[in-house]
């Protein structure tokens, strides 16, 4: 083990201490601890290893660094973040690491550095973010740190003062309680510079002589002439990110200055007036501002690649959007008082979104935006018309909650569109959808006076379709290919007829739940495919025999069909796991009961005409027998036989005499009244939640 490099523990989560003896490791290199989280505490030894060059100790409850930690001579690497339980003081030797260049106290109980911090002239990282005990001045010190280049504070809100800063850094994040920061004239590397809850800063520091001009921050006048001032992008200061967040003093953030800026971020600075100086950022490629009453002029040089705007409720216009001849992408979240939009021309936006911008009546340029890839508009309540890029390049595109919004204009021209989700337009009567070879899943949800959807049977790569609560529509033509998987016809009142239904012969999943006026099923082909099924509250309902035979289905789900009065034979179903029937009044037997040897979980609630179940011997896997105010129900036979019955209600069957013979070692009983609630959590457990049509197939609509 003397000859050992490198010696790493990481995550060992048992693991409470070190043996002493690891200090006899002279030749270790590198010693890593870190998610080793009872770990503790350090063994002073660790001091004795003359070659140790990385030491990470994060994520542990190690409270205290050694006293001689100075001795590590050779530690280029120390990490000590997220050790919550760190004294409060780090031991004064750590200024005698000459060779440490990175130091990540962050997440610590530190309460302040050393002094002789300033000593580390190699050190190049600091990262002491959210140190919530760090507080008062920094050392002096720092502004000696020749090698500095990142240097992290943001987070720490009892911080009052820094001194001043490094030459060389490139890197600086700082949360600080001060009215004014350190200069910035020093720091002509800079790159980043994230000011986070400097909850009394009114200005950005002072910038470098080089950019300097007419500043109202300047806390002193250069003397520097117009001539020596930046004309071109290698002036000596070329701050490319700057973040400003929680900044609430800050009324005018001038960035006229910040010429070679490249990404602005500025956020929830609540009293924050006016962007001012961005019309003359011609670098700028990003720009984020949320949460700002201010008016936005943007850049007229027009490098602008994506353009994100959030809760600025009194904006009304973007100046200048429209000559942003680069723009990529433009998000648009919250702006209750802009009315329109007037886009670039130059049709290099490939991805526009709008939510939640409730006065929005216009897009202006919308047509002609021809490498548009995506549109997503999120409640745009008043938007009346949507005139869709002639080019046809759309791959995705999602409408909800327009409830103005009449007529999607160009989206029969779509040709290589793979995604459209329309979502609670209520005024949209006809959709007319494109002959594409791409499109594989539609919806088009709760548009209440939807009566039509042309083009539907010409998908022949549509693989899944939901159109759950449209009201309206009275029939389907489906797709002549089989290549649908997920059928979604959930609460369409109207629909009666499905024309195509019997050659989907890879169909997985059918929801018809609430088409009330769908008498009988069609045959479906779908006979090894079909898991999931579902024929709640379809009142006209009478006839089910089509279903004779679907080896492949694991869960059938009728509940309120109130004319329905013979099931297929379940023995057909042999995979079916999952037995759930609800108030079938006309129901009298469930023929093949008895020969469901795959079912785990049977419920059956409010058939009132049942009298007599079949014997259930044979459904050893039964775990779950729910039987719920079936009053004419007599007798239940067989139970004595299931070994796995774990689970039995019985409440509200009026005529049953006598409590059936039980086997199951575990069995919970209930004989009291309860209702059948799909809410229940026994019924949950077993899988029997209510099926919603808006939920039950769309995984994936959380990306939209």
């Amino acid at each position: 083990m003397k000859a050992l490099l490198r010696f790493e523990l990481r995550a060992c989560e048992s693991l409470t201490k070190l043996p002493a003896q690891i200090g006899e490791l002279k030749a270790l290199e590198q010693l890593l601890l870190n998610n080793t989280r009872v770990l503790s505490p350090l063994p002073e030894s660790i001091v004795s290893l003359p070659k140790l060059e990385i030491l990470d100790i994060s994520c542990t409850s190690i409270k205290k660094l050694p006293n001689d930690i100075g001795r590590l001579r050779q530690l280029r690497v120390l990490r000590a973040s997220h050790c919550e339980n760190m004294e409060v003081e780090m031991p004064e030797s750590i200024g005698s690491l000459e060779n440490l260049e990175i130091l990540d106290i962050s997440c610590t109980g530190i309460k302040k550095l050393p002094n002789d911090i300033g000593r580390l002239r190699q050190l190049r990282v600091i990262k002491a973010s959210y140190c919530k005990n760090l507080e008062g001045k920094m050392p002096e010190s720092i502004c000696n740190l020749s090698s500095l280049q990142h240097l992290d504070f943001h987070g720490c809100k009892k911080l009052q003062w820094l001194p001043d800063l490094p030459s060389r850094l490139t890197y600086l994040g700082v949360t600080c309680q001060s009215r004014i920061l350190p200069s910035l004239s020093r720091l002509a590397r800079l790159k980043k510079l994230r000011l986070s809850h400097c909850q009394f800063l009114q200005c950005i520091p002072e910038l470098p002589p080089t950019v300097l001009k007419d500043s109202e921050c300047s806390q002193q006048r250069t003397g520097v002439e117009e001539s020596e001032l930046p004309q071109s992008p290698d002036t000596p200061f070329e701050l490319e990110d700057l973040a400003v967040t929680f900044c609430e003093s800050i009324e005018i953030l001038d960035v006229s200055q910040l010429i070679h800026l490249r990404a602005l971020f500025v956020d929830r600075c609540w009293n924050l007036l006016e962007v001012r100086g961005l019309d003359r950022l011609k670098y700028l490629e990003r720009l984020t501002i949320m949460f700002c009453n201010s008016r936005l002029d943007l850049p007229q040089f027009g490098g602008l690649k994506e353009l994100d705007v959030r809760d600025c409720k009194n904006l009304v216009e973007i100046q200048g959007l429209d000559t942003l001849m680069f723009l990529e992408e433009l998000s648009i979240s919250e702006c209750a008082s802009i009315e329109s939009l007037l886009l670039p021309k130059s049709g290099s936006l490939k991805k526009l979104e709008a939510t939640l911008c409730m006065s929005l009546a216009k897009i202006h340029g919308l047509d002609g935006l021809d490498f548009l890839e995506s549109l997503y508009l999120f409640e745009c309540a008043s938007l009346e018309e949507l005139h869709l890029p002639k080019s046809g390049r759309l791959k995705a595109l999602g409408v909800t909650g327009c409830e103005m919004l009449v007529e999607i204009q160009g989206l029969d021209r779509l040709e290589f569109l793979e995604w459209l989700g329309i979502f609670k337009c209520t005024s949209i009567e006809r959709l007319y959808l494109p002959k594409s070879d791409s499109l594989k899943k539609l919806y088009a949800k709760r548009c209440e006076n939807l009566v039509e959807i042309h083009g539907l049977g010409r998908l022949e790569f549509l693989e899944k379709l939901n159109i759950s609560r449209c009201a309206s529509i009275d029939g389907l033509e489906l797709p002549e290919s089989d290549r649908l998987k997920i059928l979604n016809a959930g609460y369409c009142k109207s629909l009666a007829e499905i024309h195509g239904l019997d050659r989907l012969e890879f169909l997985e999943k059918l929801n018809l739940t609430g088409c009330a006026s769908i008498e009988r099923l069609p045959i479906l082909c779908c006979f090894d495919t079909l898991r999931w099924l579902s024929i709640n509250g379809c009142d006209m309902l009478q006839d089910i025999q089509s279903l004779e035979g679907f080896p492949s289905c694991e869960s059938l789900w009728i509940e309120d069909c109130r004319f329905l009065a013979e099931l297929p034979n379940l023995s057909n179903f042999l995979n079916l796991q999952k037995l759930f029937l609800s108030n079938c009044h006309e129901l009298r037997e469930i023929p093949g009961l008895e020969k469901s040897i795959s079912l785990e979980c049977i419920a059956i609630s409010g058939c009132s005409s049942i009298e007599i179940l079949p014997d259930l011997s044979s459904c050893t896997r039964l775990m779950s027998l729910i039987v719920q105010d079936c009053q004419k129900l007599t007798e239940l036979r067989g139970l004595e036989k299931l070994e796995q019955l774990v689970e039995l209600d019985i409440s509200g069957c009026k005529s049953l005499e006598t409590i059936p013979k039980l086997s199951g070692t575990g069995l919970y009983q209930n004989c009291e009244k309860k209702p059948f609630d799909s809410d229940d959590p026994r019924v949950i457990q077993f899988g029997f939640s209510h099926v919603d049509s808006d939920d039950s197939d769309d995984s994936d609509e959380s990306d939209y």
